[in-house]
């Protein structure tokens, strides 16, 4: 956090002394203070379960053969990952969305069978 600090602005204003080293404790406790409980943790890209077919896209854009100067060929290439990262995406979108209907149509089947069966429960009692 002094890092930080000590190349900001107060850097500008107060070169070093005691007066950088109290700001940034001020800070570090106003921080803890508002966000001490709160863990971040970081997973690692190789890892994800996208990074496979983000790679394959990306392979598949690199391997078109362009016979034009070096900018515009990587130009095209960028063009055709994001062409094909688009299409990626539309397709993990369809993805989800039908895992969420899924989901929606199993949870309306538990309440409609409980429903159900508080129904008949009531019947017989009757």
């Amino acid at each position: 956090m002094l890092d930080i600090i000590s190349h900001g602005l107060i850097n500008l204003l107060v070169r070093e002394g005691p007066i950088v080293e109290l700001i940034g404790l001020l800070v570090m406790i106003v921080w803890f203070l508002q966000f001490g409980e709160n863990i971040v943790e970081y997973g690692d890209p190789l890892i994800s379960d996208h990074s496979p077919l983000f790679n394959r896209t990306v392979a598949q854009a690199w391997q078109d053969v362009i016979e034009d100067d070096p900018m515009k060929r990587v130009w095209y290439k960028l063009k055709m990952v994001k062409k094909g990262l688009k299409q990626l995406h539309m397709i993990l979108v369809a993805l989800r969305d039908q895992e969420r209907e899924k989901s929606r149509a199993e949870r309306l089947r538990r309440i409609l069978s409980i429903e159900e069966s508080a129904l008949k429960q009531k019947s017989t009692r009757i």
